[in-house]
């Protein structure tokens, strides 16, 4: 693997998005942090190459969150690349996370580890519910008391922050 230059964005946006499922956190970082460092959130990414085709992309942000899109697991090279680094969490594929983890001997678990099911549904899958009477507006619009209570309800059920922090 080899450490990305801006130069590689294009094809590292291409390759993450077409892995929409498993890299919506390292696209949203490089699209709102960038490659360019100074936000705990900014992304550098390592990439692996075979006959000029991007075929496993690791991000890693300067905060030490790992995000693996790398289908063809080439967790020793993953290894290398992170050897030395503070590794705060990894978060992606079920699969490729527990590959990750294995190279890189992290055999205790964190606070949150778990595997969770990812956002995609076949659009023939999708069942839409009766929404005769309701209009769609803004979030600016929404109640705030609804909004704040829907923020509140989702970092508790996925970050598991504890209540006692909303009051």
């Amino acid at each position: 693997m080899i450490l990305a230059t801006q130069a590689d964005r294009p094809a590292i946006e291409a390759f993450l998005t077409a892995h929409i499922a498993t890299s919506m956190f390292p696209l949203s970082n490089l699209r709102r942090y960038g490659m360019a460092g100074g936000h705990a959130r900014a992304v550098r990414f390592w990439c692996r190459w075979e006959a000029g085709a991007l075929t496993d992309v690791l991000t890693v942000t300067e905060e030490g969150a790992v995000f693996p899109q790398c289908p063809t697991g080439p967790w020793g090279e993953a290894r290398v690349v992170l050897a030395g680094s503070h590794v705060k969490g990894i978060l992606g594929d079920g699969a490729q996370v527990a590959g990750l983890r294995a190279a890189l001997g992290l055999t205790q678990k964190g606070g949150l580890d778990e595997d969770e099911p990812l956002y995609q549904l076949a659009l023939a899958e999708l069942t839409l519910p009766d929404v005769a009477g309701l209009a769609r507006v803004p979030i600016a619009d929404a109640p705030r008391k609804l909004v704040i209570g829907w923020r509140r309800a989702y970092l508790e059920e996925v970050f598991r922050c504890p209540a006692k922090i909303f009051k």
